[in-house]
């Protein structure tokens, strides 16, 4: 475990975990935003339904990458 060295070096501690959690609720974000469209583009008759299983494919190898990094 690191040493704390300060109150200077707590603040820049926490600043840092708070802009990491900021960044991967982005990122979360994003990745439940491209889910709902890819469930959007399910309901349109004029798209190939394999296209989207392709797509979806692609998304969910980068959830674990996302579940990881909120741990």
């Amino acid at each position: 475990m690191a040493r704390i060295h300060g109150p200077r070096h707590l603040e820049g501690l926490l600043r840092t975990v708070r802009d990491h959690q900021r960044q991967q609720d982005t990122l979360m974000k994003a990745h439940a935003a491209q889910r709902r469209a890819l469930g959007e583009m399910l309901q349109r008759p004029d798209v190939n339904p394999l296209d989207v299983m392709r797509a979806e494919t692609a998304l969910n190898h980068t959830a674990p990458v996302l579940t990881v990094l909120r741990r």
